[in-house]
């Protein structure tokens, strides 16, 4: 077992982790389970964490874990790995069928986070048993091979911006078009002030649309106009040169506030945000919402509790690639992926990898990429054959 000095070999450790994590051979090792979120958006966050508080009390209690450890060799872009949808949904439906055996104490898919430049990228799998270290290598390996049998379908393809808001405005009415903004994932990494989507909106003469933007500066400028006074400047833009140029605005003060809000919905009920002061602008008909801090859309609050009603609003972008269905996935009607600047684009031949492994799909094709072997430790499992040198 590799541990740390602080914990020592013989105290039981289980890791929770984000469905996200690239999970490696060292941790795989580290741990005497690994147990990840089986949802994104991540509802079950509180499920998971009592899931491995009852496998800590069987640890102390003398169950001794054999876990294999399989990596898949695909980058992931978070778009495609919503477990609501194919091919996570029919992958997890696997996982579960096989935590239902008795001989098995949980089992990990985590997607992985492609934006993650680390030779561990990529999706993992992790598998314990109850002392049986064939059957997790056997059942790590299934999935393994179910995986890269899906890799098609983690690739997505995005349309340009143009496209996306021309569909969007003769849409059915009824329920709002999502416009996916996921280059600007602020759940991600990015900063939130990407303008792209905003200024093809407001070049195509859109009402009834919600943009929200990560701007302190220009939510200075609203709160000096206040409610009611005319807003006139630049927006967005202004943390890198990869989400898109400032734009220049001009619109009525609608409401300013504090930006504090509890989520009243799946993702993480009863937490409080903050946005920060924020102030929701009315644009040529469109809502422009101003926020100090980057905000993730993953519960409709961060809307009404601005006063927008989500249901009535016949565009919302979202700066997320899944993790919004946790907010409007009910109310959606039809839903772009769009093809925005951005560092968590879905276009991963666009970045600039330099550590991660190679040959990985989809950056080298498929051919000649040759699965990894599964490897198998824990407490449960025979000792690690030593060199005889």
């Amino acid at each position: 077992m590799i541990r740390s000095a602080a914990i020592g070999p013989e105290i039981p450790l289980v890791v929770t982790l984000d469905f996200h994590a690239n999970i490696g051979a060292v941790l795989a090792r580290a741990a005497d389970l690994i147990i990840g979120y089986d949802t994104y958006p991540h509802v079950d966050v509180a499920a998971r964490g009592e899931e491995a508080a009852a496998l800590l009390r069987r640890l102390i209690d003398g169950v001794r874990p054999a876990t294999a450890y399989a990596s898949v060799p695909i980058l992931a872009v978070p778009g495609r790995q919503g477990t609501d949808d194919y091919p996570m949904r029919d992958l997890l439906a696997r996982v579960h069928a096989i935590e239902a055996d008795p001989r098995v104490l949980t089992v990990t898919l985590a997607g992985g986070f492609c934006y993650s430049d680390v030779p561990e990228a990529g999706i993992g799998i992790v598998v314990s048993t109850d002392a049986d270290p064939a059957l997790a290598a056997a059942y790590a390996t299934e999935l393994q091979a179910l995986a890269w049998a899906e890799r098609d379908a983690f690739v997505q393809t995005d349309i340009p911006p143009a496209e996306a808001v021309a569909q969007a405005l003769v849409a059915p009415p009824g329920r709002p078009t999502i416009l996916v903004d996921a280059p600007d994932n602020v759940g991600g990494g990015t900063p939130g002030d990407g303008t792209v989507l905003l200024a093809e909106l407001l070049r195509q003469g859109a009402t009834e649309a919600v943009v929200v933007i990560a701007d302190p500066e220009a939510v200075a400028l609203a709160f000096a106009a206040g409610v009611g006074g005319i807003f006139s400047g630049l927006v967005g833009g202004k943390t890198d040169r990869f989400h898109g140029d400032p734009i220049s605005v001009r619109g009525a003060v609608r409401l300013l506030a504090d930006g504090r809000f509890t989520y009243r919905g799946s993702y993480m009920p009863g937490q409080e945000r903050s946005m920060g002061r924020t102030a929701v602008l009315d644009v040529a008909g469109c809502h422009l919402v101003l926020t100090e801090h980057k905000t993730m859309p993953f519960d409709a609050q961060h809307l009404r509790s601005v006063g927008i009603s989500p249901e009535w609003c016949r565009v919302i972008v979202v700066k997320s690639a899944t993790g919004w269905r946790a907010a409007f996935g009910e109310l959606a009607g039809l839903v772009l992926s769009v093809a925005t600047p951005g560092i968590c684009t879905a276009d991963l031949a666009t970045l600039p990898y330099a550590r991660v492994r190679r040959p990985i799909f989809p950056l080298d094709g498929a051919d000649g990429i040759v699965l990894p072997p599964v490897t198998v430790s824990g407490r449960g499992s025979p000792p690690a054959r030593q060199d005889a040198s």
